[in-house]
């Protein structure tokens, strides 16, 4: 008789977990999608990953070189759908996204964006900078949108720096090593068999190259080698 009782009240209180779970689903469903945006954003990033993320970053190639889209999908808060969508406008540009992670956003229009905001130093606003540098980190034809991106004469690059840099767990480390993952094909193949494999691929290269032979003569003279080999 014992151990019926016992089974019984299991049985109430797990109707009774079912239950509230069941009303805390609904009331994320009847969230606004600003605050459940947030809090994945804040639970993916600084909390534990959801099950849903791990299982995509072992199955999706694109994830583990993070040459995706995955890091600007974190972006929260004012301004982010106007950021996701030119992430994602010159994602779509390039032909091969899967194997060449040369993406070239517009920088005037993100910068325009950030500008936008109404507190240059708030937590959210600097996180939301703090996706696009990463972003921009992921793909290497957008390198060039680090300086401009924390140029000195915006409003929250000392902001960026002090509180977030300088913060304790911001850490360089995560930027001093670069997966060349989908670049490959510029490792294995030279310039002209690149080209005559695909044109419509090759077009996406050679809008990188342009883009290197206008910076500085040390990049130059490294280009000029390497179109040599």
């Amino acid at each position: 008789v014992f151990l019926l009782v016992i089974f019984a009240e299991m049985l109430r209180r797990k109707g009774a977990i079912l239950v509230l779970g069941a009303l805390g689903a609904l009331g994320l469903r009847l969230l606004p999608g600003s605050f459940r945006t947030s809090f994945v954003h804040s639970t993916g990033r600084n909390g534990i990953p959801s099950a849903a993320k791990a299982v995509k970053a072992q199955r999706d190639p694109a994830v583990l070189c993070r040459a995706g889209l995955e890091i600007a999908e974190e972006l929260a808060g004012p301004g982010s759908r106007e950021l996701l969508t030119e992430f994602r406008r010159c994602y779509r540009e390039n032909p091969y996204p899967e194997r060449l992670s040369l993406f070239f956003p517009d920088y005037d229009r993100i910068i325009g964006i950030l500008y936008r905001s109404q507190n240059y130093t708030s937590n959210r606003f600097l996180n939301t900078v703090d996706t696009v540098f990463r972003q921009f980190h992921a793909w290497p034809s957008a390198w060039p949108g680090l300086e401009r991106l924390l140029a000195p004469e915006h409003p929250w690059s000392e902001a960026y720096c002090k509180q977030l840099i300088a913060g304790g767990y911001w850490s360089p480390f995560d930027f001093f090593t670069v997966n060349l993952d989908t670049l490959r094909p510029l490792q294995r193949y030279p310039l002209s068999e690149l080209k005559e494999q695909s044109r419509t691929g090759f077009r996406v290269v050679e809008r990188w190259l342009a883009n290197l032979e206008a910076s500085d003569p040390e990049t130059q003279a490294l280009l000029q080698r390497f179109q040599e080999q």
